[in-house]
């Protein structure tokens, strides 16, 4: 009986704690979590302010250009590389394009990186996002939205949001393309 008990304490614990946004900061951040978190973010990652942004006062309109987070299932999301054929720097490798997309029912988000970076270096972005994504049943990504574009494909219609990519964070971590973003040990913030 008493492990009974102890059993159904411990899940209980569990699944209270699983649920990381509480109703106090989805009130305090009503717009920047535009779906379910899964347990994944905290108030360090929706204070936009400690990235040095407000955080957003309405919904995604390509307006303002504020950070969103949007978490989805694992299977959804994909990640590319692709070599552009040039380098920007006249260096002796080719940049290359590292893109996020996931992939909905209604459409699809595409996170682009600020700037292509060298292939040598994507490979070691992409190496890290593959690893904290590795067993992950759902991926947060924040960014910066921009607009959409409607495109019929096979006659079914289909929308892209297009968003540039500030970071992504699953129970394993964080990683951000800035780097020390993600905020994970406490810093003193001035008020």
């Amino acid at each position: 009986m008493r492990k009974k008990i102890y059993l159904i304490l411990m899940v209980f614990l569990f699944a209270s704690s699983v649920c990381a946004l509480t109703t106090d900061l989805k009130q305090k951040y009503p717009y920047t979590v535009l779906t379910d978190d899964y347990g994944i973010l905290n108030g360090r990652d929706l204070d936009s302010k400690l990235d040095g942004v407000f955080p957003p006062t309405e919904f995604p309109s390509g307006k303002h250009f504020f950070l969103y987070w949007q978490c989805f299932p694992r299977e959804q999301v994909r990640i590319s590389l692709n070599d552009i054929g040039y380098s920007s720097f006249n260096l002796d490798e080719n940049d290359a394009e590292l893109t996020i997309t996931v992939y909905t029912s209604s459409g699809a988000h595409l996170y682009g990186n600020r700037r292509n970076s060298a292939v040598s270096s994507s490979i070691k972005t992409l190496n890290e996002y593959q690893r904290i994504m590795r067993g992950q049943h759902y991926i947060c990504l924040e960014g910066t939205y921009f607009f959409y574009k409607d495109s019929v494909t096979d006659g079914k219609k289909m929308r892209t949001y297009y968003w540039t990519f500030e970071k992504m964070k699953t129970m394993k971590g964080c990683v951000s393309y800035f780097l020390g973003k993600c905020h994970d040990k406490k810093i003193k913030v001035p008020a």
